[in-house]
């Protein structure tokens, strides 16, 4: 398959996934990259999150997975280590949560790794699609748990 390019070839209706090869500044088909897995706190509990892990092991053969929502204690333990777990990350991959929730800390991440130019990227239950594709709805409630929804287009 070539590099993002859907299976069946690119045919009409099929969006373009997200390969090692294929995502800007990637470190090509031939390395196995460290993906850091943005998700909220609680989604690892959904079959949504589950399949998003399968999903991107399945577009990116060999990466090493970093869950967020399980390589912290909590918030002082993210605080600490978060910029150290960053500096050796190859790609993001926003995972929203039940309908497209996203925290103040997934957006904080976000927005470190985009300053540290690591790609980011969003799973959309589909494939992995540009962060450009995305938009945020900022909930009217201030809970920084729940801070936005976030939709891919």
């Amino acid at each position: 398959m070539k590099p993002n390019r859907p299976p069946g070839g690119g045919q009409p209706g099929h969006r373009a996934r997200c390969t090692t090869a294929s995502y800007p500044g990637g470190p090509g088909p031939s390395t196995h990259p460290t993906v850091y897995v943005a998700a909220p706190l609680g989604a690892d509990r959904h079959p949504r999150y589950l399949r998003a892990l399968d999903g991107i092991r399945s577009l990116i053969p060999g990466a090493h997975l970093v869950e967020g929502v399980r390589a912290f204690r909590g918030n002082g333990d993210w605080r600490r280590r978060w910029p150290e777990v960053l500096a050796g990350v190859d790609l993001v991959v926003v995972v929203p949560g039940p309908r497209g929730v996203v925290g103040a800390g997934v957006l904080a991440e976000v927005a470190d790794a985009a300053a540290r130019r690591v790609p980011v990227r969003v799973w959309d239950g589909d494939g992995i699609r540009p962060l450009g594709g995305a938009v945020l709805r900022f909930a009217r409630r201030a809970d920084p748990r729940k801070l936005a929804r976030m939709e891919v287009r």
